[in-house]
């Protein structure tokens, strides 16, 4: 799985959007994409999806994602 910007945005915060497949998250705008649509998430599960994108290709352990989350 590879992380990266989304290609052709200029903004400072849109090359904060981690992108994996079709999924795309904007953690400045606290928005989640599937497709190109919203998804609906709850602060906690925001975070976590935040945090498992960050470290994508490594495991992550259950202390660690609570107590950074």
């Amino acid at each position: 799985m590879n992380i990266y910007p989304i290609p052709g945005l200029t903004s400072p915060e849109s090359t904060l959007t981690l992108k994996i497949s079709d999924l795309q998250l904007n953690p400045v705008k606290q928005v989640v994409l599937i497709n190109n649509k919203p998804i609906k998430l709850t602060p906690l599960e925001f975070e976590v999806l935040y945090m498992l994108m960050n470290h994508a290709g490594q495991t992550l352990s259950k202390d660690l994602l609570v107590s950074r989350v």
